[in-house]
């Protein structure tokens, strides 16, 4: 048996919750990815993708290539994957979205968790703690949160 003690960043990621928070220390900058990882996100957001000028995007929000973002969109400390089509005056605040997501205009997404795929529909909420599986899909109107109410 051999044990290696490290004074480096260190997070299981084994819960929905866990996952986006080491999302938010990256791009919080609370830990710093390697170097190779780090340049390739700097530049990806930049490649093929068509932002709105008047979309809102805070400089905590990483995106990949191919990215369509409409008019007036607010995305804050965020993750984007490659080939999303977020809707005008969407809002997306502190999530993960995988690659291929649509997300339709006035949705609203706040410390969720969305996979590969995904379709949210109009005017939709997708409150904190939500995990949506690949290729879900919530339709307009919808409000999905894991929050209990009284």
């Amino acid at each position: 048996m051999y044990a290696y003690l490290s004074q480096g960043y260190w997070i299981d990621i084994g819960t929905p919750q866990k996952y986006l928070q080491v999302h938010q220390d990256i791009l919080h900058k609370r830990f710093l990815p390697p170097v190779e990882l780090a340049n390739s996100m700097a530049q990806a957001g930049s490649r093929h993708s068509r932002i709105s000028k008047n979309a809102q995007i805070d400089a905590n929000t990483l995106m990949a290539p191919g990215v369509e973002i409409g008019e007036e969109a607010r995305i804050v400390s965020s993750s984007i994957g490659e080939n999303c089509v977020i809707g005008n005056h969407a809002t997306i605040d502190g999530s993960v979205i995988w690659p291929g997501v649509t997300i339709g205009e006035h949705a609203r997404l706040v410390g969720c968790l969305v996979g590969r795929g995904c379709q949210v529909g109009r005017h939709a909420a997708v409150t904190r703690g939500v995990v949506l599986g690949d290729e879900s899909k919530v339709t307009e109107y919808s409000l999905l949160s894991s929050e209990v109410t009284r």
